[in-house]
């Protein structure tokens, strides 16, 4: 476990030593004993990239294949599994958002968490059709994640899985009007048990920015229930401004150039 400090513009971070003034201490616990290892920048000089020689290269190079050679012959203790990545980030988010003043770090390390690919295939689209919402945001997201799929087979919609490392956690789908040619996100959901984690918001700023980037489109509209106030605090912290407004629901408009 490292520990760092971060600054109140959440860029910047320093270690943080222990009570006793170490940058590692060990702590028995009941469930065995844990290590806490703060890595702080190495003294010495440092030497711009483009200034490099041969020879820095190749000791940098050593110490990378020795950290390499250290990490592959690491075996956790008997009966404790061994964390991914993924598993520290959750850690970590779980951590930073009990801190309001932490949000901007946990937004960036939300957007490291989740990404979006670009296909649903015969490998994913089992576990995209077991995707469910709350049983409360059903009355808002009535139509399971199956229809999106066929929907899209049918009617030449882009479906989108939405991960967090290998696990499928949320479906987006968007769609171009052959009226006019504007840009729609027709549905985004996340799966109930990986929402309150910050995933939607990172989820659909990917999603924004994946459809930017494919099809250099400088709106792009969505609709949601008037009655999900979730769905619209989030929207409207993303910059869609609402257009129009029925009984059915509430149609808003992002422009691009102001989002982010």
């Amino acid at each position: 476990m490292n520990l760092y400090r971060f600054e109140e513009d959440g860029n910047d971070v320093s270690p943080i030593l222990s009570l006793h003034g170490n940058d590692t201490e060990s702590v028995n616990t009941e469930q065995g004993c844990y290590y806490g290892v703060v890595i702080s920048k190495a003294p010495g000089k440092q030497i711009p990239l483009e200034d490099m020689e041969d020879s820095h290269i190749l000791l940098w190079g050593k110490s990378l294949g020795t950290l390499h050679l250290c990490s592959e012959a690491y075996q956790p203790s008997p009966g404790i599994a061994h964390r991914t990545w993924q598993d520290v980030c959750q850690f970590t988010a779980g951590i930073l958002s009990q801190y309001p003043r932490y949000s901007g770090a946990l937004e960036r390390l939300q957007h490291i968490e989740a990404k979006l690919l670009g296909q649903i295939n015969h490998e994913n689209w089992y576990a995209v059709n077991q995707l469910e919402v709350t049983a409360e945001q059903k009355h808002f997201y009535p139509i399971p994640a199956v229809y999106w799929l066929a929907e899209s087979a049918y009617c030449g919609f882009k479906p989108l899985a939405l991960y967090s490392g290998q696990q499928v956690i949320g479906l987006a789908v968007y769609a171009v009007d052959p009226d006019n040619g504007s840009y729609w996100i027709m549905t985004y959901m996340i799966d109930h048990k990986r929402q309150g984690r910050g995933c939607g918001r990172a989820g659909i700023s990917e999603l924004i920015t994946f459809m930017k980037a494919e099809h250099d489109c400088d709106t792009i509209y969505l609709g949601h229930r008037g009655e999900n106030i979730a769905a619209e605090k989030l929207y409207e912290s993303l910059g869609f401004m609402e257009v129009e407004r029925n009984e059915r629901e509430v149609v808003r408009r992002l422009t691009i150039d102001t989002f982010g």
